[in-house]
């Protein structure tokens, strides 16, 4: 299994237990989906529960559940609250002068043409800005990458969008 980590934080943002659609060689695309996840399951491993007199089906019930994206769940993303349009910028601006430098020192064949492949996306973003939900990693470490999540319009769960650059591979 592969694991993706943020360049700058080391936060775990993604698996390759996702379906990852390249983008123009540039960002990976993810569907999400709404999930189920239970909590505070009570399991009873004690003995036979009809000779304690207790009902047999006693000690295996789920407390209660939440909806939940899967992505999201599984990656444990964080939501990146505070962002205004102005704030939002500012931050992608500051980012991707960093990513610039981290490119230029470690990959530079890629820098390029990741800095000119993520502008038609980050315009788009930052224009329907209010229609995203931004996550993190789960240290929240001012500096990391930006995960941009959207819902399908036709209700059919939601797309992630992570650029590729400031991601780096990990096999596990």
């Amino acid at each position: 299994m592969l694991l993706y980590k943020d360049v700058f934080t080391g936060d775990e943002l993604l698996t390759d237990s996702f379906d990852l659609k390249d983008k123009d060689g540039v960002w990976y695309e993810v569907q999400g989906k709404m999930i189920s996840v239970s909590h505070d399951v009570d399991v009873d491993i004690g003995a036979n529960a009809s000779a304690d007199g207790q009902d047999e089906g006693e000690g295996c019930d789920a407390a209660g559940s939440e909806t939940v994206v899967d992505v999201v769940h599984m990656n444990n993303l964080t939501p990146a609250n505070g962002f205004d349009g102005k704030s939002l910028k500012s931050y992608i601006m500051n980012y991707m002068k960093t990513l610039s430098k981290y490119l230029e020192e470690n990959k530079p064949d890629i820098k390029d043409a990741t800095m000119k492949g993520c502008k038609p996306l980050l315009t788009a973003i930052m224009k329907e800005w209010d229609e995203y939900s931004i996550y993190q990693g789960e240290s929240q470490e001012d500096g990391g990458m930006l995960v941009f999540m959207k819902y399908n319009e036709d209700g059919s769960g939601c797309t992630f969008w992570y650029l590729k650059a400031g991601l780096k591979e990990e096999k596990v």
